[in-house]
């Protein structure tokens, strides 16, 4: 990573710190100058605007980084750890997607990224995240899940018609695979698999935790159209073998509270002149002692961090 402990940086390369891990002034300074090549005629810019955009951005640019420092800072603390060959193959894959460092630095560009911004600090950082949220799941308790098998028509007299036919006796994989417009689960005769609470749109949701086992339910209506369904298995699953989006359902919230939880509690120190960092919105914003429109500090100007 490009953020280093504070025993790695002496205080002049210090731009901030976040609980005692040093955010690189040499790294601010050299991703600002980058996005300021990457402007259009910045030396034909009025000198005043173009200071303050040159402030603007280093607020930007500081902001991200000391979130990443956060971030990385509670990711150690659940020992996870993502291998380099991790990183290097998703930044690799990354670039070929968008054709080249050049064509991504022209995408990068009006979001204040650069592409060393977003392949060496955001992709580990995203990484590191997602490997934090899969530790998170492993370590939670099962859930209760319900396995639930659905046909799913374009109106309410078809779903009628395909309760008249399960009472009759037809099959119900062959009725979904027959008429239900979900062609997904109809492959599999409609079964939807195991699911927590709260996985499926309300009124679906609802109806599968009001049913009881066997028990065939509907008209149920949502914007997808009209459901009928028969909750098949009523189980405890442990959510590291939940579908992807379902782990995310269930670990997500979690995820962002310890993430938002890590920005408040934080002690962040940041160089004086460079500005002041909000936890509450994860931004540096200027010192409020500084008049609207004065140019930001030079970049590798005065003003060393607080030791």
């Amino acid at each position: 990573m490009l953020l280093a402990g504070c025993g790695g940086l002496p205080d002049g390369d210090a731009a901030a710190r976040v609980d005692g891990t040093v955010v690189s002034r040499t790294l601010l300074e050299t991703q600002v100058r980058e996005l300021e090549a990457g402007t259009d005629a910045p030396e034909a810019m009025d000198p005043e605007r173009r200071e303050v955009l040159i402030g603007s951005r280093q607020r930007e640019v500081l902001a991200l980084l000391i979130q990443v420092a956060a971030i990385e800072n509670l990711v150690a603390q659940y020992d996870v750890e993502v291998p380099a060959a991790d990183v290097e193959a998703r930044a690799a894959e990354e670039l070929e997607a968008f054709g080249g460092e050049d064509a991504l630095a022209d995408v990068l560009l009006a979001q204040n990224l650069t592409p060393t911004l977003y392949l060496e600090v955001l992709l580990p950082t995203q990484l590191a995240i997602d490997a934090l949220a899969a530790r998170l799941a492993e370590d939670a308790p099962p859930l209760e899940t319900r396995t639930v098998r659905h046909v799913l028509v374009d109106s309410e007299q078809e779903a009628l018609e395909v309760r008249a036919a399960l009472a009759d006796g037809e099959d119900f994989a062959a009725v979904a695979d027959a008429r239900s417009t979900d062609v997904g689960s109809a492959m599999t005769g409609g079964d939807l698999g195991p699911a927590p609470q709260g996985a499926y749109v309300p009124e679906f949701d609802d109806a599968v935790w009001g049913a009881q086992l066997g028990e065939v339910v509907g008209p149920i209506a949502t914007d997808f159209g009209f459901h009928v369904l028969e909750v098949t298995a009523i189980d405890t699953t442990p959510i590291a073998e939940l579908e992807e989006f379902q782990i995310e359902q269930v670990v997500g919230p979690q995820l962002t509270e310890l993430i938002n939880e890590a920005f408040d509690t934080a002690e962040v120190v940041v160089a004086p002149g460079l500005g002041q960092w909000d936890p509450v919105t994860g931004a540096v914003n200027p010192l409020p002692t500084v008049a609207r429109g004065t140019p930001a500090p030079p970049l590798g100007g005065a003003g060393q961090a607080e030791g």
